[in-house]
């Protein structure tokens, strides 16, 4: 959204005049993006820039909206990514996707250029439910199954992560005003202030992994096994087990749970020896692992 004017990306770029709230409308069509989905737009002063991604065309292109009516193709960057979410903020754009968090310098509009990003190996990530905001120097960001955190841009050449947060379920979308951070939350509205605690040593920091069977121990068992589970957020989580024929025997867990590893006894008293099956689900993800009960 601009001052006079705003973008759209249902079915291409489109470009609105809303000088007048009441009566919005459409001035024009922006450049066709071939086989390729525009992921995320942002307009700063008489420029648009859009990311797009699609098959082996991806990338970030801006265009001079100086004139809305007749919208121009000023530069095209190819990226290999799928794309997320963009914010531009005076010389910089920062653009969340699939692998990084990027820092493009945009001072020059005709030749952007990368100056800075991080590798997201870590998030476990789908397509929907990222997004960023800027605040200052920080960038907060939605993670979906993975919360929030919070990247530094005070260089924007070395950026880092400074904060993370753990959010109770599914994190779809977020809003900062001063130092509260709202956050769309699957089960809530969250509400968090940040203090700016610092995180360890990237190796160090507990970033979320998969709802897992960690281990079932001991394996095959008599009578008594001990069940390891890990939960990267918490969530609700059902932990049950099933026989050869995918018959229910035993609901083991099945509350709203804390994010960590958690362990359970499974007492299989009054149950025949054979083959079983525990699973772990959340409703998003699962996790089955065999064990065997012995005579």
């Amino acid at each position: 959204v601009g001052e006079d004017v705003a973008a759209i990306s249902y079915n291409g770029i489109k470009i609105l005049d809303i000088s007048d709230l009441e009566d919005v409308q459409l001035i024009s069509y922006g450049p066709i993006v071939w086989s390729s989905y525009v992921c995320a737009l942002d307009i700063q002063d008489n420029f648009l820039y859009a990311v797009y991604s699609g098959r082996g065309d991806e990338g970030l292109m801006i265009l001079d909206i100086s004139d809305p009516s007749e919208p121009e193709e000023i530069s095209r960057l190819y990226i290999d990514n799928y794309f997320w979410d963009l914010k531009v903020r005076d010389d910089y754009a920062y653009i969340f996707s699939s692998q990084f968090f990027q820092v493009f310098d945009v001072s020059d509009p005709e030749e952007p250029v990368m100056v800075g990003q991080i590798e997201l190996e870590f998030l476990s990530w789908d397509y929907t439910d990222y997004t960023i905001e800027v605040s200052g120097n920080l960038i907060y960001a939605s993670c979906h199954l993975d919360g929030f955190m919070v990247f530094d841009v005070s260089d924007p050449e070395n950026p880092f992560v400074t904060a993370y947060y753990d959010t109770p379920g599914v994190a779809h979308d977020l809003a900062v005003i001063d130092d509260l951070v709202y956050v769309a939350d699957e089960t809530s509205l969250g509400v968090y202030r940040n203090t700016m605690v610092g995180l360890p040593d990237r190796e160090t920091i507990p970033f979320p992994g998969n709802y897992e069977i960690v281990s079932i121990y001991p394996n095959p068992f008599n009578s008594t096994t001990t069940i390891q589970y890990s939960l990267p957020v918490a969530s609700p989580v059902s932990l049950n087990v099933y026989n050869i024929n995918g018959q229910l025997v035993k609901v083991l867990v099945n509350r709203y749970m804390q994010s960590g590893k958690h362990r359970i006894v499974w007492e299989a008293e009054n149950v025949v020896s054979g083959v079983y099956f525990i699973k772990i689900e959340n409703g998003w993800k699962n996790d089955i692992v065999k064990t065997v009960l012995l005579p």
